[in-house]
């Protein structure tokens, strides 16, 4: 089973519609030019809306070079504790090496990619001079993309991912990096920001500004994935996040973890009794793949899909998320197809195509399920459009069991 657990493929970065707000904000580019390229520029822009602003903003050759290692000195120094000043430190390098680079001809528009750093390095500092008592600069959780239609929590990937393998290195050359997504969105400095600011938030002992935010934010029914990118980073951050759980009843919470040892602690600390609301799905790469031998790992799979609350009979895992490797490619929808929320006979058909491929590759395997008798879904590609009226199989406890796979070409 190790060499199937793979992270979800979509969404592939946390790239979302929240950032396109802070952008406008920040670049001083009014939101109405940033989201005419999504409705009305070529079909690949309108589909990402990431791309759209990237042509505002940026960060590329010497600049990004040089941040890079900067971020992730801010990152490491956010995560050893509440240090304010070593946070502070981190900014005012990572402020110098921007400084010293000509970014005027960072981005496709010729506008100063360097000024959005210091920007956001303005509203954060000035942030952290009171994180209790000043509202945090950037959002919190974050509205959806196409692919992530949900409201979403993210921290600094790697240094809040106490579980991660291969994910983060490369198990054949330790001197680079996995195949962790996450990073990916760093080549635009909002959702850095985001994901350091979530991070303090977290080291906060009062973190009031998390369930104010949600409180504005979300409504009844509406599904909220926790982690699109870091992961659970202890048990008093899981403890947290079960608690912030069972006061938002009416709203369905779901994620994908790699920190499963911090799982059982909880399990066994707080007898199992996990929230109804919440599922999580197993990930891989972490570091237990690499640690343990195979029947070891597929032993620790299996107590983790035991894990259940002995008072409601949920279990907190719905199962695996696997990636098959197919010959065909995944058939994207068009923007008409997807405006109209279903595909055109020729697209429907190189779906059943591809979909069938997925399904041969599955049983060659010998995948019938994650429990016996439960069967395998196909993932149709996007996360709010896989089950009918927006629930989507991840999330969804009559999928507790199933193992959904989705074909990686």
């Amino acid at each position: 089973m190790s060499d199937l657990l793979v992270h979800p493929t979509i969404p592939f970065a946390d790239v979302t519609e929240g950032e396109l707000e802070e952008a406008s904000h920040i670049l001083e580019v009014p939101e109405s030019d940033l989201r005419d390229g999504v409705e009305n520029g070529p079909a690949n822009v309108r589909k990402n809306p990431d791309l759209v602003y990237d042509r505002f903003f940026v960060p590329t050759g010497n600049l990004l070079k040089i941040s890079v290692s900067r971020l992730q000195a801010a990152a490491h120094k956010a995560t050893g504790g509440v240090n304010l000043a070593a946070v502070l430190s981190a900014l005012t390098d990572l402020e110098k090496a921007v400084i010293t680079e000509n970014g005027s001809q960072l981005t496709k528009t010729g506008k100063p990619g360097g000024s959005a750093y210091l920007k956001s390095i303005e509203k954060m500092r000035w942030w952290l001079q009171d994180p209790i008592g000043r509202k945090p600069p950037f959002t919190i959780f974050t509205k959806g993309n196409q692919k992530l239609p949900f409201w979403a929590w993210s921290t600094l990937p790697g240094v809040t991912c106490p579980g991660a393998g291969e994910c983060l290195v490369d198990s054949k050359d330790p001197s680079k990096r996995g195949w962790c997504y996450s990073f990916s969105a760093w080549r635009n400095i909002l959702p850095y920001f985001r994901q350091l600011q979530n991070t303090i938030l977290m080291r906060l002992p009062d973190k009031s500004w998390i369930e104010a935010d949600a409180r504005k934010k979300f409504r009844k029914n509406q599904a909220v994935r926790l982690y699109v990118d870091g992961d659970i980073d202890s048990v008093e951050t899981l403890e947290f996040w079960m608690h912030f759980v069972e006061r938002f009843p009416d709203n369905q919470f779901y994620g994908y973890s790699k920190s499963w040892a911090q799982f059982k602690a909880w399990h066994t600390k707080h007898g199992g009794l996990w929230p109804s609301n919440y599922l999580l799905n197993l990930s891989n790469g972490t570091s237990l793949e690499r640690d343990l031998s195979p029947e070891l790992f597929r032993a620790f799979v299996r107590t983790m899909m035991d894990l259940k609350n002995p008072k409601t009979g949920h279990h907190l895992v719905r199962g695996t998320f696997r990636g098959l490797r197919v010959e065909s490619k995944y058939p994207k929808m068009s923007e008409k197809e997807v405006k109209a929320g279903r595909r055109t006979k020729a697209s429907e058909q190189s779906w059943k195509i591809h979909k069938e491929d997925v399904m041969k590759e599955a049983k060659s395997l010998g995948i019938t399920g994650d429990v016996a008798g439960k069967g395998v879904f196909v993932c149709p590609g996007n996360c709010g459009r896989c089950l009918p009226r927006g629930r989507h199989a991840c999330g969804s406890r009559d999928f507790t069991g199933v193992a959904v796979v989705i074909g990686i070409h």
